[in-house]
């Protein structure tokens, strides 16, 4: 049951998700970043379980979204639906990755799932959007007992393509692209803005990542 419509789903859409899932879940592209601050840590990246085009999406974009919305309403019509139909759930421990449609269905995920189904929406209303990798750093928890380090992500939208006024999160973090050119990232919480459960962005977690979400190759890796 979400909240604001009625998503009519049918056993054909929900296994298109699944098989899409299935067909690219071991062949997303490597990234590099130090974690904690330290070794560096070669990971599998997220964006992608990302598919924009996928129907249940499209079906949610076409209710919601109208076609002269400027970008930032549509920035902030998708981030309010999926906080609104989302919650955090704790899958610690348990690798851990599903389509949106699936996210939607259980009414939430880890940072993971929230991060992916948040950037999806951003995605198919034709915004950049990239996944962000941060975990706490050292130099900002010393005095705290150990198990506090945790690693985490969260979506950034380019704040160029939505304005300077527009806020749908927290900090910027400015990076150069590929080409050196140098990028205004909002970073956003795909639950909490700019904070996630008891780690204030910025303060104890640190960006660590970025990966630029390629709505042509879904950033599958060639191999």
């Amino acid at each position: 049951k979400l909240k604001g419509f009625t998503l009519p789903v049918n056993g054909k859409e929900v296994a298109a998700s699944i098989r899409d899932y299935l067909s690219v879940r071991d062949r997303g592209e490597r990234i590099t970043y130090a974690l904690h601050g330290g070794e560096l840590v070669r990971v599998k990246g997220h964006n992608h379980y990302m598919n924009p085009n996928d129907a249940v999406v499209q079906k949610i974009v076409t209710q919601l979204i109208e076609p002269d919305m400027s970008l930032c309403v549509k920035a902030n019509t998708m981030r309010e639906f999926w906080q609104n139909n989302t919650e955090y759930i704790d899958e610690h421990g348990v690798e851990v990755n599903r389509p949106t449609l699936l996210t939607l269905m259980k009414g939430g995920g880890d940072c993971n799932n929230l991060t992916v189904g948040a950037g999806t929406l951003y995605a198919a209303v034709g915004l950049d959007v990239a996944t962000v990798f941060a975990d706490t750093d050292p130099e900002k928890i010393k005095d705290q007992p150990a198990q506090v380090y945790s690693a985490h992500t969260l979506n950034a939208l380019n704040l160029d393509q939505l304005g300077e006024d527009c806020r749908v999160g927290g900090q910027v973090w400015t990076i150069p692209d590929k080409s050196g050119v140098e990028i205004p990232w909002i970073l956003s919480e795909p639950q909490v803005e700019d904070k996630f459960g008891e780690f204030p962005l910025g303060r104890e977690l640190t960006p660590r990542n970025i990966q630029v979400f390629n709505p042509k190759t879904r950033n599958l890796s060639a191999n």
